[in-house]
């Protein structure tokens, strides 16, 4: 029933932040000079290929859901004073299918930076 009650919490919480953005400033002058250079290219790539803004949102919604969506049900988890629900979450999270699925959103959803030359 806790669980119940932090999800209806989170939902209305998080529909609410969406509104409290704050003033943000006006893009630098390089980030506009780069937006105008690659913006074009971008939008064209995304008519031409539309598998690949989909490939884009989808991995990128899951990573940056991946880990608060987790916390969330590791905090829920820890609250109950139950330990069963630890001991299913720490199999669920411990396990060869879990394992193999994060390690694939992390590989595949994440920007590969080379390391500089010393």
């Amino acid at each position: 029933m806790k669980f119940l009650y932090a999800i209806l919490f989170f939902i209305p919480t998080l529909l609410l932040a969406q509104d409290a953005q704050p003033e943000l400033a006006e893009a630098p002058d390089a980030v506009k000079i780069f937006m105008a250079a690659i913006g074009p290219y971008l939008s064209q790539a995304i008519v031409d290929y539309p598998f690949l803004a989909k490939f884009i949102t989808f991995t990128g919604s899951i990573r940056l859901l991946l880990k608060p969506v987790m916390s969330l049900a590791w905090a829920i988890f820890n609250l109950t004073p139950k330990s069963s629900d630890n001991e299913k979450y720490n199999k669920i999270t411990g396990g060869k299918a879990f394992g193999i699925f994060a390690y694939l959103v992390d590989y595949f959803a994440s920007a590969k930076i080379k390391n500089p030359k010393e």
